[in-house]
């Protein structure tokens, strides 16, 4: 039997293989390229990509399998339906792939755009390679050793991208120190801090030996500031770190100080969007687990995959609404207490971030009906990052009373799931014999609003449910048991705290520690100062006893911390309250003055 006239035989191995190879050769071109943009813009431009270190050879791995399989499901089809120019249409369809999966990646065109510009590419190469021989199989496995070899030299590259820790000398015999970040968990959430369900069991079982601050706050309501005033000791308003810079090296943080002072360190973070060595915050760290090497990541290294899985569409069809490759409590716990087994006799610092509170609320299976039934959740108007999963505000205030409240509940089981981890970290930590040698810190980087004056989720205002955050010290060698503090204390005083707990001079960049409150009585509380940048409009609140003064977004308000509702009267004109007005102005005043 003959071919049919014009057409390519059915059955032809050789082709299998040809479209194999070619297609991991596109694959590995593709991912390189994007590894290789990715690097230039993290080393030259100081860009954070939202890429893990991993990228270099994910990126590759990722896009050979894409190209991959693409190929083989292409030759399947070119075998049931024999066309003319049977490699002319396979090349086509591999470059106008990697045309749309490079135009992706560069996000600056509309999708449809990428779309048609990859289909233009295409037909060109068709055009261009659809009269040649196909190539030898075994001259394509050779190229695509040679990518592989590229992508092994990007090993060098993240080594030197990886942070700097500076020497570490002797450190004696100091205790340990252990900050525990409850990412997006106000005070307002904790049983611990009078919320009424048991949300924080394990908190409630160490307070009793430890310091409760019952009035912290954060110096701002979202995570990159905040985190960085933890590490520095600094207004929020003073550091390089925003939505989209990261925080540059102009303030020493408290694990370059632990590290210079003998100590091993090393970071655990489950928000892979602002808590990322990207942004800045793995200074001082000889280790950062920050993005995971999971198959979920591997694939998200693919532009197409990651453009068609952030798609509202498809998540809806797909019925899944999580942040891709998102770390939960346990697994942030499991990898801290595997790094304390590493045989080492120096004292450790470790930094823990836990995100299961974050939005979206979606807790474990086992836990959504903890305080609940199983409510309605909605996702129509759900916009998807590539690290978050976010309901914008119009949407938040749109939603049904019922779907409010499953909200709420969700958020509870997802603050109580990390209470749980909690549990188990401390129950490891005292089987070890290592709690009670451990100066622990457990705080947040801010909380969440619900609805209380109107408003949702964070980063939106400067709020009391934004700002008001957990701050627990336990040390049982320096800091008194069973102790709570009204006082108004600030996030950047718990850097200086540590390193005076743990005999390590701090930085005069730092701003003073805690330890004042307990000692003495009689200390008088500071005003707690927060700000928010977003978008050209600045925001500030200052903690004045139980009034709030904020300038929000140029506009001077005053209220009362407790006072809750939309519709909340503005105090800042009546004369019963212009002495808190003129503090609040004059402090702005003096600390913006002094700031560029």
């Amino acid at each position: 039997m003959t071919a049919e006239p014009n057409r390519e035989p059915r059955s032809d191995p050789a082709f299998w293989s040809i479209a194999i190879a070619a297609g991991v050769t596109a694959g590995l071109a593709t991912g390189v390229l994007e590894a290789a943009a990715t690097v230039i813009a993290k080393l030259g431009f100081n860009g954070a990509k939202g890429f893990g270190l991993q990228f270099w050879w994910m990126a590759p791995v990722a896009e050979a399998t894409v190209f991959g399989l693409g190929a083989v499901g292409l030759a399947v089809v070119l075998a049931v339906v024999p066309v003319r120019h049977r490699w002319g249409v396979l090349a086509g369809a591999l470059a106008a792939g990697a045309a749309l999966s490079m135009a992706l990646f560069a996000n600056r065109l509309d999708r449809y755009a990428c779309v048609l510009l990859a289909l233009g590419l295409g037909f060109r190469a068709w055009q261009v390679l659809r009269h040649r021989p196909a190539p030898d199989p075994r001259r394509l496995w050779r190229w695509n050793a040679a990518l592989a070899g590229v992508v092994l030299l990007g090993v060098p590259v993240g080594l030197v991208l990886r942070p700097g820790g500076g020497p570490s000398g002797p450190a004696g015999d100091r205790p340990n120190v252990l900050l525990l970040v409850l990412d997006t968990e106000g005070a307002d959430a904790l049983h611990l801090y009078g919320y009424p369900r048991r949300t924080s069991d394990a908190l409630d079982a160490l307070a009793p030996s430890a310091v409760v601050f019952n009035q912290a706050y954060a110096t701002a309501p979202w995570t990159l500031p905040s985190h960085g005033s933890l590490f520095t000791g600094r207004h929020a308003h003073e550091l390089s770190g925003g939505f989209r810079t990261p925080l540059d090296d102009a303030y020493p943080t408290i694990a370059e100080v632990l590290r210079g002072a003998g100590y091993r360190t090393a970071g655990f973070v489950a928000n892979l969007r602002f808590v990322n060595r990207e942004f800045g915050l793995a200074r001082g760290f000889e280790r950062y687990d920050d993005y995971p090497t999971v198959p979920s990541e591997v694939l998200m290294a693919s532009s197409v995959v990651r453009s068609a899985v952030l798609r509202p569409r498809v998540r809806r069809l797909l019925g899944y609404h999580d942040i891709i490759a998102r770390k939960r409590a346990p697994a942030v716990t499991a990898s801290f207490l595997s790094w304390l087994k590493e045989k080492d006799d120096r004292p450790w610092f470790a930094f823990l971030n836990y995100w299961d509170a974050h939005e979206p609320y979606l807790p474990e299976p086992g836990d959504v009906t903890r305080f609940a039934a199983a409510g309605p959740s909605d996702y129509r108007r759900a916009d998807y990052r590539l690290r978050e999963t976010i309901l914008h505000q119009g949407s938040r205030k749109r939603m049904a009373p019922e779907v409010r409240q499953a909200e709420r509940d969700r958020y509870d089981a997802s603050v109580a799931a990390v209470d749980r981890s909690l549990a188990l970290l401390f129950d490891e930590l005292a089987r070890r014999g290592e709690l009670d040698r451990t100066i622990v810190v457990v705080t947040a980087d801010h909380g969440e609003e619900h609805g209380e004056r109107g408003e949702f989720t964070h980063a939106h205002s400067v709020n009391p449910a934004v700002l008001r955050i957990p701050l627990v010290i336990r040390y049982p060698a320096k800091v008194p048991s069973g102790r709570r503090i009204d006082s108004t204390v600030s996030l950047r005083s718990v850097p200086a705290t540590v390193l005076e707990l743990a005999g390590v001079p701090a930085p005069a960049t730092m701003a003073p520690g805690l330890d004042r409150y307990w000692l003495d009585s009689t200390t008088p509380a500071e005003p707690a100062v927060s700000s928010l940048f977003h978008e050209g409009d600045s925001s500030f609140s200052v903690v004045l006893g139980a009034m709030q003064y904020q300038v929000f977004k140029g506009v001077e308000r005053l209220f009362p911390l407790a006072a809750e509702g939309a519709d909340l009267v503005n105090l800042v004109r009546d004369p019963h309250h212009a002495a808190t007005v003129a503090r609040g102005r004059e402090l702005l005043d003096s600390l913006l003055g002094a700031v560029p």
